[in-house]
């Protein structure tokens, strides 16, 4: 690794602070649809009567990620 990734970690802290190794882990849809209907009531965002498709949407993001980062 030597001098020059040392200084760049010391120039650029945002490649360590910024990075995530295997964050996403497999969760089952019905486990990440009950964390965004826990964790929306909490934003300060109206959806009005797109909630629900606002909690399908992350949770089909959250598994599409998952998909990808196996791929």
């Amino acid at each position: 690794m030597g001098a020059s990734f040392k200084a760049n970690m010391r120039n650029f802290p945002s490649l360590v602070n910024c990075t995530t190794i295997d964050y996403y882990h497999a969760w089952p849809i019905d486990a990440l649809i009950s964390v965004a209907k826990m964790k929306l009531p909490e934003s300060e965002i109206s959806l009005g009567d797109y909630k629900d498709s606002v909690i399908k949407i992350f949770a089909i993001m959250h598994k599409s990620v998952e998909h990808l980062s196996i791929k």
